[in-house]
C-alpha cells in the first residue's frame, strides 16, 4: 500500500467529522486573528498621541532680567497647550502625582519654580541649568513611555531654543 492513498483516506476521515473541522478552523484562525490585532495595535503608534493624557505642572515664577520680565515657564506651558502634542492637563503637583500613580496620566511634566530664574543666568559667567522634570510610569504602557520620551526630547530642544540668548560682553 502506497503512502499517498493512506494519507488521502486519513485526511478525508478527519474532515468528515464536524468537531474536527471546527477545531481545524480554530487552529488556523487564532494565530491569524492574533497577528492581525497585533499589527492593528502597532500600525501607527503616533496617530493618536494627542489623546494621551499628560499632566503639566507649572510652578515657575517670573523673574526680571535687565528690567524686563521673563516668564519662560509660562511661555513654554502656553506653547505646549497650544500645540496639543498630548492631551495636556494643567494641574497641581499633588494632582499630577495622584494621577500618575492611579493611571489617570501616563506622564507628568513639571516646570520648576526657578525655571525662569535659571534661564536668566544664561549670560552669566556661571550659568545654571534650567531643568524640566519628567515622570513616567513605565509599567503602564511601554509604547506610551517610548513616545513620551521622544516628544519630551523635542520639548527640551524647544525650551533650549526659546531661552534668552546670552548678551555679548566686550
Amino acid at each position: 500500500m502506497s503512502a499517498l492513498p493512506v494519507t488521502r483516506r486519513e485526511i478525508g476521515r478527519l474532515l468528515s467529522d464536524n468537531v474536527t473541522r471546527i477545531a481545524l478552523v480554530a487552529i488556523l484562525l487564532v494565530p491569524l486573528l492574533y497577528g492581525a490585532v497585533y499589527l492593528w495595535a502597532f500600525w501607527d503608534p503616533y496617530a493618536h498621541v494627542d489623546a494621551l493624557p499628560v499632566a503639566l505642572v507649572m510652578n515657575d515664577r517670573p523673574t526680571t532680567v535687565d528690567g524686563e520680565r521673563l516668564t519662560a515657564g509660562r511661555d513654554l506651558a502656553d506653547e505646549l497647550l497650544d500645540k496639543e502634542t498630548f492631551a495636556w492637563h494643567e494641574v497641581t503637583a499633588d494632582a499630577a502625582a495622584r494621577g500618575l500613580s492611579n493611571g489617570t496620566y501616563y506622564m507628568t511634566l513639571t516646570i520648576p519654580a526657578d525655571f525662569s530664574a535659571k534661564l536668566a543666568t544664561a549670560d552669566d559667567s556661571h550659568p545654571s541649568d534650567a531643568r524640566l522634570l519628567v515622570a513616567r510610569r513605565e509599567g503602564t504602557n511601554y509604547l506610551a513611555s517610548q513616545i513620551g520620551a521622544r516628544v519630551f526630547a523635542e520639548i527640551r530642544a524647544a525650551a533650549s531654543a526659546s531661552a534668552p540668548a546670552p548678551a555679548r560682553r566686550s
